[in-house]
């Protein structure tokens, strides 16, 4: 048999057998995330305009005209929601507690009008979904930060062994400070402004400038232009 048609039919079994795993899967996902087997707890809670992810927490915020927080759960199961209290203009949300690596848990949905700071602790994931926001100051240590966006005029972020990916339209000014710390900036029309340093194996990755840059980077860090 020939070498080409060797390759062919081992290409064609290859496309066969991926095929055949990604619709296995994608039954089994659909059959144990129907949407009619879950119901949703919303609560709503006083204004806040600074968010704390306490250690372990899981939160995805969302832009609304009131404050609240919705919380996903299936039928028929004890559920363990995520603990969570305004205090002070401040919004704390905790882990589930009973979670555990592999397992499925609730994850909050936080809708509300402003919020200017964000501070994520340890061992947390905070996503930002189609938020908008004038400015904003993030604060995260040993967390990962997804936040898509359409347009912001100022970011301020302070950052220690975390990962961020800040996806959308346009940034007017980014300020960064860095400590081992991995950052994916895809901004469409780029930053105008973008300050700060990073240290410690720190890179900042997908990068469009189009006006100042004023970055001080140690011998380890690194940044990656994208014209």
């Amino acid at each position: 048999m020939k070498t080409s048609n060797i390759i062919l039919i081992s290409f064609l079994v290859f496309l066969f057998g991926g095929i055949t795993l990604l619709y296995i899967g994608s039954s089994y996902y659909n059959d144990g995330n129907d949407k009619s087997d879950f119901i949703t707890k919303v609560d709503k809670i006083d204004s806040f305009s600074v968010v704390v992810a306490e250690p372990g927490a899981y939160l995805i915020v969302k832009n609304g005209k009131e404050s609240s927080i919705s919380q996903n759960y299936k039928k028929d199961i004890v559920s363990d929601f995520a603990p969570f209290e305004v205090r002070n203009d401040t919004l704390f949300v905790s882990a589930v507690k009973s979670r555990k690596d592999g397992e499925w848990f609730i994850v909050p949905e936080v809708y509300c009008k402003n919020v200017k700071s964000i501070i994520a602790k340890e061992q947390t994931n905070v996503s930002l979904k189609n938020y908008q926001a004038d400015s904003l100051s993030v604060k995260l240590n040993k967390s990962d930060f997804h936040w898509d966006f359409n347009k912001t005029a100022y970011v301020n972020i302070e950052s220690k062994n975390s990962y961020l990916h800040l996806n959308g339209n346009n940034i007017e000014k980014i300020n960064l400070q860095l400590d081992k710390t991995k950052v994916y900036l895809n901004s469409k029309k780029g930053a105008k402004i973008l300050s700060g340093s990073l240290i410690n194996d720190s890179y900042i990755d997908g990068v469009i400038v189009d006006g100042t840059i004023n970055l001080k980077l140690d011998n380890s860090s690194r940044m990656f232009f994208i014209n």
